[in-house]
């Protein structure tokens, strides 16, 4: 936890008024099992390394708690925590939403469209489990 401290500390540190936070990483899942399916699920559509650097970074994730309690300490209050529902894979910490102006939503649509058909339901699934879990402002939404 002192890893995490030490990052907050130093978001703390340069962040200027009023600045915004946006931050993502992993959640640590709860059990081994979990960690070796998530990590190897996509084992036959990209190189083996990926799959071993996905199952590393799982394993050194923190816990959701970690991060509300530590952001608690560290952070300005303005920073708040979201997880995405029933498994808390991902992370988000973020100040509230701002505008986004509709140029970037209508860029951020088109790189979606983009996207091969897989990755667009996992990106579809991740915003739904981080609605689930709260959070707002959706930067993909349409314009």
């Amino acid at each position: 936890l002192c890893h995490l401290a030490n990052c907050f500390r130093e978001i703390s540190r340069v962040l200027k008024p009023g600045g915004a936070v946006y931050l993502t990483d992993f959640g640590r899942l709860k059990s081994l099992k979990s960690v070796i399916t998530f990590a190897y699920m996509n084992a036959g559509q990209q190189p083996h390394i990926f799959s071993i650097d996905y199952e590393r970074s799982l394993r050194a994730a923190f816990l959701h708690e970690d991060f509300v309690q530590t952001a608690a300490r560290h952070l300005p209050q303005t920073v708040s925590t979201y997880a995405t529902a029933i498994v808390p894979l991902l992370v988000i910490m973020r100040t509230a939403p701002r505008s986004v102006p509709n140029e970037i939503t209508t860029t951020l649509a088109a790189l979606k469209k983009a996207l091969p058909r897989r990755y667009r339901a996992d990106l579809e699934d991740l915003r739904l489990f981080f609605r689930q879990g709260g959070l707002k402002g959706d930067p993909f939404r349409a314009p």
